[in-house]
């Protein structure tokens, strides 16, 4: 650890309910081999404070190795305030985004910062691997389902691959609009799509780090077809809502549906390129359904919300 306390990267943290998860995540973010001074802010979205005990039991650990540890609670259950909680105590020139679920590899941090400051970008987002358990199905082991599209190292990230899965950003962006991440995408996601694409839209430069991945641990909720269903119809709703953010209702509208047939058709060719995997390939074609129903669902006020009880 460098012995300048000057604090060059905060690593925001939100959990909920997931004391595995948010031990293994902590444990990764301890061993981290980063040559500047960080911190970890953890932000508990669990009004009980179920996350109290974990960090606790990690203070000494973090504290031996000179890096601060903080932990705060969003006791209101909406994922966009509690990304907006973990942001307030933050000192870092730059902000990584990591969620509880994920482990950062050892140098994880290093190779995001080296990124962004050898390709002078403003952001760096990176890969997300999953880890799929055993007492998944088999056709879902080998199948795409749960893979994240990548690209070439240091190429412009593309809008769709932006998330707080594994980021980093310079803090500064952060407070160019009201609101950072917007509460009214807290229970049905799409805040942090819907903020660094926006930041993206002001021409601020964001590129891909091809070698700073986390290794994501697939819940066991995943394992069925209902939650791949849900997710999609989100996913066409937050479509919807970003364009008609964007563009206004009546533009919105027409970008939404324009996009129906080229994406039913993709989705059908992505369906027979997989007919080795016919579940899969099925899945495929219900997710496109779903997504085109959840853009129009968006329109008729009709919303799934998946960050709550």
């Amino acid at each position: 650890m460098n012995c300048d306390n000057h604090i060059k990267v905060s690593v925001c943290l939100c959990t909920y309910k997931r004391p595995m998860r948010l031990t293994q995540c902590l444990a990764s973010l301890l061993q981290q081999k980063f040559t500047h001074p960080f911190e970890v802010i953890v932000a508990d979205n669990d009004c009980e404070q179920s996350g109290s005990q974990i960090v606790e039991k990690f203070k000494a650990a973090f504290q031996d190795k000179g890096i601060p540890l903080f932990y705060l609670v969003e006791s209101v259950q909406n994922i966009a305030l509690a990304r907006n909680r973990s942001l307030k105590p933050a000192r870092g020139e730059l902000v990584a985004f990591i969620d509880d679920d994920e482990r950062p590899l050892l140098h994880w941090l290093q190779n995001l910062y080296t990124a962004l400051i050898e390709t002078n970008a403003d952001g760096v987002w990176g890969p997300v691997i999953p880890n799929i358990p055993e007492s998944f199905p088999e056709w879902m082991r080998r199948s795409k389902l749960f893979q994240r599209p990548t690209q070439k190292n240091n190429s412009a990230v593309r809008s769709g691959s932006m998330r707080t899965g594994n980021a980093i950003i310079k803090r500064s962006l952060l407070g160019m609009r009201d609101g950072l991440f917007d509460k009214d995408l807290g229970k049905t996601g799409g805040e942090d799509s819907d903020l660094f694409t926006w930041l993206q839209q002001q021409r601020f430069k964001f590129v891909w780090a091809e070698h700073a991945p986390v290794v994501e641990q697939i819940e066991e909720k995943r394992r069925y077809i209902r939650w791949h269903l849900r997710r999609a119809y989100r996913g066409g709703w937050t479509y919807s809502r970003l364009v008609v953010k964007r563009h206004g209702r009546g533009i919105g509208i027409l970008i939404s549906f324009s996009r129906v047939i080229p994406s039913s058709f993709k989705a059908f060719l992505c369906a027979i390129f997989n007919l080795n995997n016919p579940k899969y390939s099925g899945l495929l074609l219900l997710s496109n359904m779903l997504t085109n129903l959840g853009k129009l669902g968006y329109f008729l006020g009709v919303r799934l919300e998946e960050y709550k009880e």
